[in-house]
């Protein structure tokens, strides 16, 4: 959280300097995320608990279809190639 705050603040020109109470104050306040990866942003509901437990998983999950993927592409190139 603090690395994500600390970005915001930088680009909106702010001094990024958070205590710890600051700082948990931040996860009691913040009800909606917004998130930006890739010139992509991306919305979520919740707190910054809530969001990292999403993104943990969304990152999960993008790395099983890319295995899932893989895989096929493997089985594929054994099946023409016979």
């Amino acid at each position: 959280m603090r690395c994500f705050v600390d970005q915001l603040h930088c680009l909106n020109g702010f001094p990024a300097h958070f205590s710890n109470h600051s700082f948990q104050l931040y996860l009691q306040v913040v009800t909606d995320i917004i998130h930006l990866q890739n010139q992509k942003l991306t919305t979520y509901k919740g707190n910054y608990d809530t969001f990292e437990r999403t993104r943990e998983e969304q990152i999960k999950n993008q790395q099983k279809a890319v295995e899932a993927h893989e895989r096929s592409r493997a089985h594929m190139q054994v099946y023409f190639s016979l």
